[in-house]
């Protein structure tokens, strides 16, 4: 029985007699040679094509049926993603979705390789062969539990209504006053940690992490919980995740330095795709009746 390596094996050799050519160098890890590189670049264009042709027939056959392939942080994905998964397929009930989660880097990656039809993504700069239509801004806060709020104002001296408007003014070091309080903080690696650790140097403060994770929603309760403070972005997942009577514990404070553009993103051969532009567009209206209320 051929093993899945001498199965592959036995492909390349087999295009390389017909193209004349090696194609890959046979070393660990294995890479392309120039032909290989070249040929593989032309087979990534045929398979965009042949997918976006089958769309295309599947549109004009009327068949809602195929697979809708997204892309979308974890986070960002259990803010926003299921009242707008739960419209769609009770309207489109033939089409399957396949999730995938990831940082924005490997998805915008994916989606030029084919392996997505659509990344809900913040892009940095335009990408050749990439549609990108705005979404929504995605908002990033600040989270203070209101007792640990007060306290800080009386260990200050200082009047609560001060302390919170220079924390809100959005000023050059206006958090410097959290200076000794205690914060939960996603790992650095993640662009909210990041952005978090920017803030808090720009106020001169070296933080004391109480706890350091990429879990959001463990966060978000264990600042309810009064454990500390958190920077939250998408700032969505604040009612998804608490209730109405712990978000009542909470001051939010909005920083518009954590503000950023979230994006619909897919290759442009799909822009006439009648599923995807209509999951677009459920998206739009959830999102919108959201931001009404």
């Amino acid at each position: 029985m051929y093993t899945l390596y001498e199965t592959l094996s036995a492909h390349i050799a087999q295009l390389e007699r017909e193209i004349g050519a090696p194609l890959v160098v046979r070393r660990v890890p294995l890479s392309f040679t120039w032909t290989g590189q070249v040929f593989y670049q032309h087979a990534l264009k045929l398979h965009k094509e042949e997918d976006a042709m089958r769309k295309a027939l599947a549109d004009a056959c009327q068949e809602e049926t195929g697979c809708l392939r997204i892309g979308i942080a974890p986070n960002r994905e259990h803010a926003i993603l299921p009242a707008i998964l739960k419209r769609y397929t009770r309207e489109h009930p033939g089409i399957r979705i396949q999730m995938t989660e990831d940082i924005n880097r490997h998805l915008i990656q994916k989606l030029s390789e084919g392996g997505l039809d659509l990344a809900i993504v913040h892009m940095e700069q335009p990408l050749a062969g990439i549609t990108q239509e705005a979404f929504y801004q995605e908002e990033m806060v600040l989270l203070i539990p209101n007792q640990l709020l007060i306290g800080l104002a009386e260990a200050q001296q200082v009047p609560f209504a001060s302390l919170l408007k220079r924390l809100s003014s959005g000023t050059p070091g206006c958090l410097a006053p959290l200076a000794r309080a205690p914060f939960l903080l996603s790992e650095s690696g993640t662009v909210p940690g990041r952005l978090a650790r920017r803030l808090l140097a720009e106020a001169d403060i070296e933080p004391f992490v109480r706890v350091s994770s990429d879990n959001l929603r463990l966060l978000l309760e264990l600042c309810a919980a009064g454990s500390g403070l958190m920077f939250c972005r998408p700032a969505n997942l604040i009612a998804r995740n608490l209730t109405k009577q712990q978000r009542q514990r909470l001051t939010r404070i909005p920083l518009r330095t954590g503000e950023r553009l979230i994006s619909f993103c897919y290759r442009r051969e799909l822009h006439d795709w009648s599923l995807l532009a209509a999951f677009m567009d459920t998206a739009r209206q959830i999102m919108h009746a959201c931001q009404d209320h």
